[in-house]
């Protein structure tokens, strides 16, 4: 054959080969790959629609069914995620994915024996699979077998070295045992990972309070709050600080700051009652006890206490009116007009005017009143951003249900 009759022949197959190609349907794994392509893009709704016509194709592809079942775990889809690993073990019941996923799914459920077993499973058929040493980890943690879930997460954070929400949990882990030392370097290791996570700040400061460390502990407080202004339990914390060494002003802009967020907060409304007492504002301290009062009404005790703050804020009032009745019928005996100046009231005249006095009545809502019911509580100052802080990374993001690679 000529080299002419060979560039045809070659020529026609190319024709024929490319048009194979544009006209043949897309199949389950052009569906697949393209959607694992989006998936690591982080756009998840486009990936969705192509894993679940990669499904529709192939209902027995237990990679598109298990990475399908992820971003429906991601978008809080639960039972459909359920559903798509269950499918994937009908196929392929070793499918360690499938069986670590299938875990995590039922640690959202709080489901702990399932989340249980099926980690273990996984775990059965690749030891080294880093999810599901941490969902095992976490079933543990969230039953409060915190020997075994140290053990577990501890091989988790090995493969995920940088993940603050394992450290942290480790160093809960190691809090609820009682061992300070080793709680201390997890939650060290959790702010280092995540300097901006104000959770993770309250509890190293609380271990740090613990240990006796009282400078750090108010450091790690003071950041806290500056990262979190909301972060109500936090600016407690720092509240329990400031009364421990009696500093009354440092306590009550936290209890300030707690009612700007929440102004349901009975212990804050309490706290500072007891702080304007202490001060001697017998009015802010009567508002704040009201206040309180309205949201634990069982509390009898403070609604007597209460009553024995009213009773000499109501006889101060009374006696000040009739301070300002007395000096009124004074000037109206200089004043021209009246019958003869200088003549005193008869017995039977002041006993009018005293039956026309009027006791003063508290309403809670009255805000005239200095020094009884105080303005509306100052927002508290805008925090300045906190010098302690150690510039690092982004957070890391909890562990992923891996795919398959």
């Amino acid at each position: 054959m000529s080299l002419r009759s060979r560039a045809v022949v070659f020529g026609l197959f190319l024709v024929f080969a490319l048009g194979e190609t544009l006209w043949a349907e897309p199949t389950s794994q052009f569906y697949l790959d393209k959607g694992n392509v989006y998936a690591r893009d982080k756009k998840n709704e486009t990936s969705i629609r192509y894993l679940e016509e990669a499904v529709n194709l192939n209902p027995y592809d237990v990679e598109a069914r298990t990475n399908l079942g992820r971003l429906y775990a991601d978008k809080n889809q639960i039972d459909d995620a359920l559903t798509q690993f269950k499918k994937a073990l009908q196929v392929q019941p070793n499918y360690f994915p499938a069986l670590s996923n299938l875990s995590y799914v039922y640690l959202q459920k709080r489901d702990f024996p399932d989340a249980v077993l099926y980690a273990k499973k996984a775990l059965q058929v690749n030891p080294d699979f880093g999810s599901a040493h941490y969902n095992l980890g976490m079933a543990y943690f969230d039953t409060q077998r915190y020997d075994m879930a140290v053990t577990e997460l501890k091989v988790a954070v090995r493969f995920f070295p940088d993940n603050a929400q394992i450290n942290e949990r480790l160093g809960d882990s190691y809090a609820a045992l009682k061992r300070q030392d080793e709680a201390l370097a997890y939650y060290r290791q959790a702010v280092i990972d995540a300097p901006m996570s104000a959770g993770a700040r309250t509890k190293l400061a609380d271990t740090y309070a613990a240990s006796g460390q009282q400078d750090r502990a108010l450091d790690e407080y003071k950041a806290a709050v500056d990262i979190n202004p909301a972060d109500i339990d936090a600016h407690y914390k720092l509240a329990d600080y400031y009364e421990s060494v009696r500093d009354w002003d440092g306590a009550k802009k936290q209890y300030l700051a707690i009612l700007q967020s929440d102004d349901e907060q009975a212990r804050a409304h309490q706290s500072l009652a007891k702080i304007y007492e202490r001060e001697e504002e017998p009015g802010k301290a009567l508002y704040q006890w009201e206040k309180y009062s309205e949201l634990v009404p069982s509390d009898q005790a403070a609604k007597d206490h209460i009553d024995q703050i009213r009773k000499p804020l109501l006889s101060k009032q009374q006696a000040d009116q009739l301070a300002k009745l007395e000096k009124q019928k004074q000037a109206a005996q200089t004043t021209p007009g009246v019958a003869s100046a200088g003549t005193t009231q008869s017995p039977s005249e002041r006993a009018t005017v005293e039956a026309n006095f009027q006791p003063v009545t508290l309403q809670s809502t009255d805000m005239g009143s200095p020094g009884l019911f105080p303005p509306r509580i100052p927002e508290a100052p805008t925090p300045t951003p906190p010098t302690s802080l150690v510039p690092m990374e982004v957070a890391q993001p909890s562990p992923e249900i891996p795919t398959v690679q």
